[in-house]
């Protein structure tokens, strides 16, 4: 095994990087910029508050969710914030389990009119959930299936799929586009490029420092790099894995097809000579239906 690289700038998409860099109760700015990128409203976020990311049911047997961030901003607005580095079989389903929690909890006792404030679910994913769509940003919600017309605005859905997002930095327009590039590239820079200085990417490479972290810290990340590049590893052997399966699984398949229509043609040929049907079987070992079908 080959020793652990740790670069000038931190992995955003370990779970120790991820919290440093969004998770500052102090200072919010890089986190509010990020959503102010990403949700669709006129009114922009200007204050998070943070919540507890451990959420129980109502009786203690009940499943309870662990978010990486939950906040509310000031409009009340409930925000649940992942990095998914693994490939989930029902992620979407946990996704819509998540966001339950903050809805069941905006429940007054008493008369009440169901009216709620909006939550959102976003997911940074390190891998492709939705292999038959090219877009690496999408955003889901409650809608008339025939008019696409919106009938909701409480429930929201953001992925991101990184394994799509490709732009070379020479491309990139906007702060989303800068965010996305860098989840995939901060550690191998060296440091922040100068069309960045004096704007809030300044704040992130100051916080983004592997230098400046204290020998616990350093502990903790190192960890966490190491559990990253362990799964990383995992997911790419089970990829290579499945590959080889597949393609023995075609050629398999290609031989038997192969077999099948050299039977087919041989069993024409032999439909000419008026041999008969039954001695066709024995020889080509279709089924007497098929050959039928030939004549």
């Amino acid at each position: 095994m080959g020793k652990l690289k740790i670069g000038k700038y931190l992995e955003l998409r370990t779970d120790f990087a991820f919290k440093r860099v969004f998770c500052n109760e102090k200072d919010q700015t890089l986190l509010i910029n990020f959503l102010n990128g990403l949700i669709k409203t006129e009114e922009k976020i200007t204050n998070i508050q943070f919540l507890r990311t451990e959420r129980l049911g109502f009786m203690e047997k009940d499943r309870k969710a662990i978010y990486d961030i939950y906040c509310e901003d000031d409009k009340g607005e409930k925000l649940i914030i992942e990095m998914q580095i693994c490939k989930q079989e029902y992620f979407m389903d946990r996704s819509l389990f998540y966001t339950t929690f903050p809805i069941r909890e905006q429940a007054l006792k008493g008369v009440w009119n169901y009216k709620l404030n909006p939550v959102y679910h976003i997911a940074i994913l390190n891998f492709t959930q939705f292999e038959k769509n090219p877009d690496y940003l999408n955003y889901f919600s409650l809608m008339n299936e025939k008019t696409y017309e919106k009938v909701s605005d409480n429930l929201n859905f953001i992925t991101i799929e990184l394994p799509k997002f490709k732009k070379k930095f020479s491309a990139l327009r906007s702060n989303q586009d800068y965010w996305l590039y860098f989840f995939k590239h901060l550690p191998e820079l060296e440091a922040e490029p100068s069309e960045l200085k004096d704007t809030v990417f300044d704040k992130l490479f100051e916080t983004a420092q592997t230098n400046e972290l204290i020998e616990e810290d350093m502990a903790e990340y190192v960890k966490s790099v190491t559990e990253y590049d362990d799964v990383k590893r995992a997911m790419a052997y089970h990829l290579k894995e499945g590959i080889a399966k597949g393609e023995k699984r075609g050629e398999k398949k290609g031989i038997k097809k192969g077999i099948y229509f050299r039977n087919y043609e041989i069993a024409r040929n032999l439909l000419s000579l008026n041999m008969s049907v039954n001695d066709i079987v024995k020889v080509t070992g279709l089924a007497s239906e098929e050959i039928l079908k030939i004549k």
